[in-house]
């Protein structure tokens, strides 16, 4: 015989939080919440901080509120993450269309300004083909302490492929993979401020990559350089950007469905793998259906039961009564607060008898 206190567990009563999210209005609503949780997660802090959120609202959430299933949770995470891509990939359009600040370079003591300083580019997008003014101050005084005070020419780099300074960038498909131009400006007065615009023309639908470097002699009369920092996990400056609105959308839109499912959603369904396993190790534990042995061959030595021997024993009954939906009669396991049906919540009680197990009309067995 059970415990009742066990199998009885309170019943939430239909005004709560949890039986509105039980509805369907509650649950496009939580999905929705779920879908722009991850979405502004990895929009303004990135894709590692998504990984957590995404798996406190999108899984820790939902259990929570009810949703026990597995099945019903991997539903809800591919389906955060498919309405999610389109989310973050139009918040991703709207940052790359916003110039960022002025860039400098590489700053040396005793120095605090750099050789290289507001490094700019305009406009920042264009529609259409057309050409790019990428502009730079350049100021000699500001060489490292103890090297040649003459900055001899300074270069410019553009492509598609960040960090590349080259057309050859393994991590860009390697050589003449990825669209690239490169410029030179041979320094006429090598310890002179000066400015310094390159003028590039480049069109079709991209986002672009750009970086500039002064070349000097340091002490020693080695060849030495000076580069852009940008300060972005990159070498290079993101921008121009050249394409509509739309054309952008689309052209981003798949490289962004691929990170939103390798980063937080992998993690997201690893993680209900591992709440399925202690589910079924729970329900194990709470006395699910017995396993029952394999027969077992009698023994050569074992002599015949007497007369007088006890038998073989009985069917062992399970430990643990199941219970009985109240709304449809489906049985559901023991310790269930949620008919896995209907969704209709659970009271105690054994599910009911069989047919052949109902008492006769006279009342004898």
């Amino acid at each position: 015989m059970g415990y009742p206190s066990r199998f009885s567990p309170a019943v939430q009563p239909r005004t709560s939080i949890k039986a509105f999210f039980a509805k369907p209005l509650g649950r496009v609503l939580l999905l929705l919440l779920i879908a722009l949780a991850l979405a502004g997660s990895a929009i303004y802090l990135g894709y590692l901080i998504a990984i957590p959120v995404f798996l406190l609202v999108g899984l820790g959430l939902p259990i929570y509120l009810g949703w026990t299933r597995p099945r019903t949770l991997f539903l809800v995470g591919l389906s955060a993450l498919l309405v999610a891509g389109p989310i973050v990939t139009a918040g991703t359009v709207s940052l790359l269309l916003t110039p960022g600040p002025s860039i400098n370079g590489t700053v040396y003591s005793p120095f605090t300004q750099s050789v290289l300083q507001n490094a700019t580019v305009h406009p920042y997008s264009r529609a259409t083909a057309g050409d790019f003014s990428f502009v730079v101050d350049v100021n000699p005084a500001f060489l490292p302490s103890g090297h040649r005070s003459n900055v001899l020419w300074v270069d410019f780099f553009l492509s598609t492929c960040p960090n590349a300074i080259t057309n050859n960038s393994s991590s860009c498909g390697g050589l003449n993979a990825y669209p690239f131009h490169s410029q030179n400006f041979s320094y006429a007065n090598g310890s002179a401020p000066q400015t310094v615009t390159f003028v590039q023309d480049v069109g079709g639908v991209n986002v672009w990559w750009w970086t500039m470097r002064a070349g000097y002699n340091n002490s020693s009369g080695v060849l030495s350089w000076i580069y852009l920092q940008p300060g972005n996990g990159y070498t290079t400056a993101e921008g121009p950007v050249t394409g509509g609105y739309l054309s952008i959308y689309t052209l981003i839109l798949p490289a962004i469905y691929f990170t939103v499912f390798i980063y937080p959603g992998l993690v997201f369904f690893l993680g209900v793998l591992v709440y399925l396993f202690l589910k079924m190790r729970q329900r194990r534990r709470a006395g699910g259906a017995p396993s029952v042995p394999a027969p077992m061959a009698p023994s050569a030595v074992t002599p015949p039961a007497g007369p007088g021997a006890p038998g073989p024993a009985g069917p062992t009954a399970p430990a643990k009564p199941e219970l009985a939906c109240p709304n449809c009669g489906a049985v559901v396991y023991a310790g269930e607060t949620r008919c896995w049906k209907c969704g209709t919540p659970l009271t105690a009680g054994p599910a009911p008898a069989a047919a052949g197990d109902q008492p006769l009309p006279s009342g004898k067995p």
